[in-house]
């Protein structure tokens, strides 16, 4: 995995911040990010209710990956005297909080391959 889950936190704007890590040169868009409910018995369970894949984009070693919940446009802050890191600005555009619960999971998935079919060609 090129890429650590830090942190997801909810500033006083309201929007959580979900922050990764990236542990070497890595290209960001080969990752998702998704969102997973839980079980009575405090499992995690397989019924995911959002998903989030990164755009292509480069990350280097060190630098922070930060994905807001709101509403924005990617930008990046190369690292400063008061920023030690340099970050990768990442905007969902959803409504409401994903994480709302302590039991909720962060899964982030490193996508291989993949292959994609519109329904409209393949119906039978």
């Amino acid at each position: 995995m090129d890429f650590e889950i830090l942190t997801v936190r909810q500033p006083k704007n309201g929007k959580e911040i979900l922050t990764l890590k990236a542990l070497r040169d890595a290209e960001i868009g080969n990752y998702f990010v998704i969102d997973s409910t839980y079980l009575r018995d405090g499992a995690i369970s397989n019924k995911f209710r959002h998903a989030f894949w990164f755009p292509d984009q480069l990350v280097k070693k060190g630098e922070h990956v930060l994905l807001i919940t709101g509403e924005g446009n990617y930008k990046y802050e190369p690292a400063n005297v008061i920023i030690k890191h340099g970050r990768h600005y990442f905007y969902w555009d959803v409504k409401s909080n994903v994480w709302n619960n302590d039991k909720d999971s962060i899964t982030l998935l490193h996508i291989a391959e993949f292959t994609t079919k519109v329904i409209g060609e393949i119906k039978s």
